[in-house]
């Protein structure tokens, strides 16, 4: 959850409220997002490089688009209530 934090602190810092999406189209920030989620800590089964093509392409869309946050903040959201 940390790194989906980094993400939206950055687009945040870059962009502010980011109301016009321009996060979305800005290509420094498409490659951070995707250094960022390369170099986390993900689980031994289950590395960065170890996904495939359409998948690491389909978490950085999510990470630009916020979606990634999104998803997150419903995942915690159902724990809580199970």
């Amino acid at each position: 959850y940390q790194i989906i934090q980094t993400i939206e602190a950055t687009r945040a810092l870059w962009f502010g409220n980011d109301a016009d999406a321009q996060s979305r189209g800005d290509a420094t920030f498409r490659q951070f997002v995707s250094d960022t989620l390369a170099d986390a800590p993900w689980p031994d089964n289950k590395k960065w490089w170890a996904f495939d093509a359409d998948e690491r392409e389909q978490l950085i869309t999510a990470g630009v688009r916020g979606e990634l946050a999104d998803l997150a903040e419903l995942y915690f959201e159902i724990l809580k209530q199970s």
